[in-house]
């Protein structure tokens, strides 16, 4: 392809995802008008891309190695560690430790200081802590 004197070589190829394009008549209401796939990339001649019939990348820079971000291979889950996991869910619902573990019942005591949001600089008690202003 010759544009102004200038040759550029062109490839068809596809969009790892489907893009939606929307317009509107009246800046408030958008109505869906396309779904595009495929993009046709333009470059210079001496510019070599790689042959493949995917462009790797979206339109936009959130798009950027979509595919490898967004469609990146799903985990194999272990059913017996599944099992394990949903037993103690339950018994922690029902109000007791999963197994192995245990709840303690431990009550703060007072260290010297006051902790935000009650102190301000000077208090002495918790009353003071209190009082407005």
């Amino acid at each position: 392809m010759t544009f102004e004197g200038t040759e550029y070589a062109f490839t068809l190829l596809d969009l790892p995802t489907i893009l939606e394009t929307y317009k509107t008549y009246n800046d408030s209401d958008l109505v869906k008008s396309n779904d595009i796939g495929q993009v046709i990339l333009v470059r210079e001649k001496s510019v070599n891309l790689d042959n493949g019939t995917e462009y790797k990348h979206g339109i936009t820079p959130p798009m950027r190695d979509v595919r490898n971000r967004m469609f990146r291979p799903t985990e194999v889950l272990d059913r017996d560690k599944m099992k394990q996991l949903a037993h103690s869910l339950v018994s922690i619902s029902a109000g007791s430790a999963p197994e192995g573990m245990e709840f303690a019942d431990v009550e703060e005591e007072y260290q010297g200081k006051w902790v935000w949001p009650y102190a301000r600089p000077g208090m002495q008690s918790a009353e003071e802590a209190r009082k407005p202003g």
